[in-house]
């Protein structure tokens, strides 16, 4: 998806302690020299995870993606 010229991606974000996740749109990462882009289709969720939807981290800086488990696969690469 374009967004004024500039290429997006949907992102869940979790706004902050015990918020509901939020769909929004982000800038899509240009890959550097020996990285890869990879397009994320499935995420699970592990008990850190609730930790820290129930604010119980205090070293976690919200708004925070959901991806802890991430599932996906290779769109992009960089040679190094």
């Amino acid at each position: 998806m374009e967004l004024g010229g500039r290429k997006k991606m949907k992102v869940a974000k979790l706004a902050g302690p015990r918020k509901l996740f939020a769909i929004v749109d982000a800038d899509r990462p240009e890959p550097g020299p020996g990285e890869v882009i990879v397009k994320i289709v499935a995420s699970g969720v592990c008990h850190s995870d609730l930790h820290i939807a129930r604010g119980e981290f205090e070293s976690v800086k919200y708004p925070i993606p959901s991806a802890t488990n991430p599932q996906g696969m290779c769109t992009r690469s960089e040679r190094a």
